[in-house]
């Protein structure tokens, strides 16, 4: 398995995966050659990119770990998912289903992953 960032709209992985301009709207994706799995990821999501900035402006090993638990939620999703689609075939329907659910789950992975990190660190900040 490998993990590709894919750093927003202008990167040419979010071109060439015809991504939606709204960055709400998509959050990984994957690809399977020669089973080997490829799951490309957007670091603009906003639920994985409020978190991992809030974490790198406190220690960039936090970010760290978190971007770790992350790709580790994203990873097993992507698994059951490319399992999953095994025989459905391809139509704009099960596309959109598996973006949506793609979206779903990097929401779900980025409050989990944010417990891997020590507490102190989840603290907000007061301006």
């Amino acid at each position: 398995m490998t993990w590709v960032t894919v750093e927003g709209p202008q990167d040419p992985n979010w071109q060439r995966f015809d991504w939606p301009e709204n960055e709400n709207k998509i959050a990984t994706s994957s690809t399977m050659d020669s089973q080997k799995l490829t799951i490309y990821y957007s670091t603009v999501f906003p639920a994985y990119k409020e978190r991992y900035d809030r974490l790198a402006r406190q220690s960039v090993a936090h970010a760290q770990k978190f971007n770790f638990e992350y790709s580790k939620w994203i990873g097993l999703h992507s698994i059951l998912l490319e399992t999953e689609k095994t025989g459905i075939g391809e139509s704009e329907d099960v596309e959109l289903w598996e973006q949506e659910e793609r979206c779903r789950l990097a929401k779900l992975a980025c409050m989990t992953s944010e417990q891997f990190v020590p507490s102190k660190i989840l603290v907000h900040e007061v301006e």
